[in-house]
């Protein structure tokens, strides 16, 4: 029998923690005056794919299809994903973007996530704060611009 694909919180490092626990309140409204039991969240598959889809344009969609049916093998509109779920499809979607190819075990291998230009882990949080940035700032592309300049930053970045 196989491990389970989802991470427990307490799997994330510091770099991690900060951006998937961000991205899950995204998505998830939960009581802001106690921490949420992030294993009894629940994220519709198919909204966890339109925020993805949304936030890292850069992932072609056929990969992130390939991701979310590790979890949900129909992508029904009823599946949901867990907490520990989400956290392990970010942590792919990381490893990907930082030019690995897709592979499951992947979510057991924590990201190292400095900030030095030459480690892809850190230029996807760059990008993912960049992204956050411009979003916040109003200014923001229209999408089929926004997904050519992300392409074109992490391709340059990479």
């Amino acid at each position: 029998m196989s491990r389970p694909l989802t991470l427990h919180v307490s799997a994330l490092n510091d770099a991690e923690y900060t951006t998937y626990t961000n991205s899950i309140h995204d998505i998830v409204e939960a009581d802001a005056a106690h921490a949420p039991d992030y294993d009894k969240l629940a994220v519709g598959v198919r909204e966890a794919r339109a925020w993805l889809r949304g936030r890292y344009p850069a992932l072609a969609p056929s990969t992130l299809d390939s991701i979310l049916r590790l979890f949900s093998p129909d992508l029904g509109p009823a599946d949901v994903l867990t907490g520990g779920q989400f956290f392990a499809a970010l942590r792919l979607v990381s490893h990907i973007l930082g030019g690995r190819e897709m592979d499951p075990s992947l979510v057991f291998i924590q990201g190292v996530c400095s900030y030095h230009a030459s480690d892809p882990c850190a230029t996807f949080h760059l990008l993912h704060e960049t992204w956050d940035k411009l979003w916040a700032m109003g200014s923001f592309p229209p999408s089929s611009s926004a997904r050519v300049l992300y392409y074109i930053i992490a391709r340059v970045l990479l």
